[in-house]
């Protein structure tokens, strides 16, 4: 067997397997994987699942939110309590010290009277002690009758008697204003202490009320942030889903295509001379070309030849940067040797629109363009489908 027959066969197995290779692989991406509609797809799923998290989180806070009004209330309730409570003290407070200053002014009348009654009394006693050895010793001078002068003398002593009572009398008044002054005082000392431990208790239930209140704020702040992203997710999605029908409206338009109707009238792919032809020999003759290779001016705009969507874009040996369009019902067209890449997998591109730039990529030895139909992983000759 000839070597070099035996080469070119292998060659040709090889580049027939890296075709095949793929155009399998980018089979799923005809379909779904690269293309809009799928990343679409997948954002919209994106945003449903973070939805679906604002939900819980708003679920969440609204519970939270309930919990901390709930307890506001209570702690709302337990100041009032407390304040109502200092207001009674203070009330009992002042009725006591009007209590106190009241009593204070009576025991001072009282004193003031008792010195005042006892400085007459002294004096009545002293003047009727005189009196009272006067008469006595004029009775017994007078030499009066026993009866009257037993009379006399029980007079003077129910005077005495009489003022010793009163007295007594005062004096235990006296005791009793000064029991009742002690006592108000003592009562009013513990007034002082319970307000004063009131006092420390409404100021941390305020302390925990403003806690509370600031906490609901800042929850509210959130779930009001929380909400606007959510409406704007909410808008995203809408936008995404009329993305996505128009996707499977360009999807179904794409695929129902009739590449075949347009058979001789396709525009040429880049402008240039035809250096290659399809079926013309290659390597020694061993090999013929599957397309057409241009020749062309450095950077030469490639654009595609119809309506259809990008499903490879990348470098490939023996083809350079190589660019593959599907237009549906099983035809394809390649756009190799290019000197850049301006459309990605995935991408719908209209007839005409430039898709890249001629050049040498690949090894070639001049700036040119190869240019390939197939049909059903089969190539075809492009001549019959260009318009002259």
């Amino acid at each position: 067997m000839n070597p070099a027959a035996g080469d070119a066969k292998v060659h040709r197995a090889i580049r027939r397997w890296a075709l095949t290779l793929l155009l399998v692989a980018s089979a799923p991406a005809l379909a779904t994987t690269a293309s809009e509609q799928e990343r679409a797809s997948k954002e919209l799923q994106a945003i449903a699942g973070e939805l679906n998290q604002l939900d819980r989180w708003l679920n969440d806070a609204e519970r939270q939110q309930a919990s901390l009004q709930k307890e506001l209330q209570q702690h709302d309730g337990r100041v009032a309590e407390v304040s109502r409570k200092l207001s009674d003290i203070d009330n009992q407070l002042a009725a006591g010290e009007r209590t106190v200053r009241q009593l204070e002014a009576e025991a001072a009348g009282l004193q003031a009277s008792r010195e005042a009654q006892a400085g007459r009394i002294a004096r009545h006693i002293n003047a009727a002690y005189r009196l009272q050895r006067q008469d006595v010793v004029r009775a017994l001078l007078n030499e009066e009758a026993p009866a009257d002068l037993d009379r006399m003398l029980r007079y003077h002593r129910y005077f005495s008697d009489a003022r010793m009572q009163a007295i007594r009398s005062m004096q235990t008044t006296l005791v009793a204003l000064k029991s009742n002054q002690q006592a108000l005082r003592s009562e009013r000392e513990a007034l002082q202490q319970s307000r004063a431990g009131l006092v420390d208790a409404q100021a941390e239930l305020e302390r925990r009320r403003v806690q509370r209140s600031e906490l609901i704020r800042r929850l509210s702040r959130d779930m009001a942030s929380k909400n606007v992203r959510q409406k704007q997710l909410l808008a995203d999605r809408q936008r995404l889903e009329k993305l996505l029908a128009e996707l499977e409206r360009r999807q179904r338009e794409k695929t129902s295509t009739e590449f075949a109707k347009r058979r001789g009238m396709l525009p040429l792919p880049v402008s240039g001379n035809v250096v290659f032809r399809y079926g013309a020999p290659r390597a020694d003759g061993k090999l013929r070309w599957d397309g057409m290779v241009y020749r062309t001016s450095k950077r030469e705009p490639v654009r595609a030849v119809h309506r259809g969507t990008v499903v490879f874009a990348n470098w490939l040996r023996g083809f350079g940067m190589l660019t593959i369009i599907d237009h549906g019902n099983g035809y394809l067209t390649l756009y190799g040797y290019a000197d850049d890449l301006l459309r990605g997998e995935g991408e719908v591109v209209e007839a005409g629109e430039v898709i890249a730039h001629a050049g040498q990529s690949g090894g070639q030895s001049f700036d040119g363009l190869y240019f390939e139909i197939r049909h059903k992983t089969s190539a075809v000759d492009p001549r019959p489908w260009l318009s002259r």
